[in-house]
């Protein structure tokens, strides 16, 4: 402020110029002075807004500084809220401007191709609507893993008959298939090796494909009778009831049926083990009222 009050008082001096082409010193000094005059006026102002400005980043600082030490931690490009915080994200909309979570989602952008670098934890959560795999790197949904499970199918030229009231093997159409006599109970062995992909401590089931020779009414009574050689000689066979389905014959001849024998146990047996099981049809249950022979074409193992 020294030099603008030496400035003004300059201004106040009378200086003409000594001749022609002489300086007018008076109108140069009136000039700075009004120049340093305006600028000084003009810092101050900005200088106002300075500490306004300071004041706001403060506030929004400490702020700022409050909620990182309860609502979330952030470490490296991960960032977590903390349990019982809500928290609302900002998204970033077609045109790339920032917008609040409160906001509708309609215009936001979507990758619907996101990549994911690292392993991907769902804290025991569920992945939902998966579609059906195509390649075998893909994930597969609940409903393609049920229907892929390990099964076996048996059909009657894997029959070991037994040495009576054994099924009788004959042919119909394109199909091998097992005759089973509505009056004398007779029966057909598969023997079965349990393969390493088997996981005996959950159950199996047993479908049985079969058609009528030619009734169009009628229930046939099927039983499943199993015997596993984990220790004991094959000259032995030791029957376990495994289970039982009643089921009604197609009402057009020579139609498919599929009777279903579940929660089979397998626990008290190992991988490598052998196990037989006999098929029936029980002739002596009164449920059984179809006449004529069934026809047994598959017998298939699933778990």
């Amino acid at each position: 402020m020294a030099n603008l009050e030496t400035y003004k008082n300059l201004k106040r001096l009378d200086v003409t110029p000594s001749g022609a082409g002489g300086l007018a010193l008076n109108d140069n000094f009136t000039y700075i002075a009004d120049q340093l005059e305006t600028n000084t006026a003009d810092i101050v102002a900005h200088a106002s807004d300075i500490a306004t400005n300071t004041s706001n980043i403060a506030t929004n600082t400490s702020a700022i500084a409050g909620k990182a030490d309860t609502s979330h931690t952030h470490a490296g490009s991960e960032v977590t809220i903390a349990s019982g915080v809500t928290a609302n994200f900002v998204g970033i909309a077609a045109d790339d401007t920032l917008v609040d979570a409160g906001v509708s989602t309609a215009n936001f952008v979507k990758n619907t191709t996101p990549s994911i670098n690292g392993n991907l934890d769902c804290n025991s959560n569920k992945i939902t609507e998966l579609a059906t795999p195509t390649a075998s790197t893909d994930a597969a949904n609940k409903a393609y893993v049920d229907a892929s499970q390990a099964y076996e199918r048996f059909g009657p030229l894997d029959n070991n008959p037994p040495a009576s009231n054994n099924a009788t093997l004959d042919a119909r159409g394109n199909f091998s298939v097992l005759d089973f006599d509505a009056s004398t109970t007779e029966y057909a062995i598969f023997n079965y090796i349990i393969p390493s992909y088997i996981d005996t401590s959950v159950n199996f089931t047993v479908e049985l494909y079969w058609t009528a020779t030619s009734a169009t009414t009628g229930d046939v009574a099927w039983d499943l009778e199993s015997d596993l050689y984990a220790t004991g000689s094959i000259d032995t066979q030791t029957w376990a009831s495994a289970g039982s389905s009643t089921d009604t014959t197609s009402g057009t001849n020579g139609q498919i049926n599929k009777s279903t024998i579940s929660s089979i146990d397998l626990s008290s047996a190992s991988a490598g083990d052998v196990i037989s099981l006999r098929v029936s049809r029980d002739t002596g249950d009164a449920g059984d009222t179809m006449t004529g022979d069934a026809e047994l074409l598959f017998m298939v193992i699933r778990q």
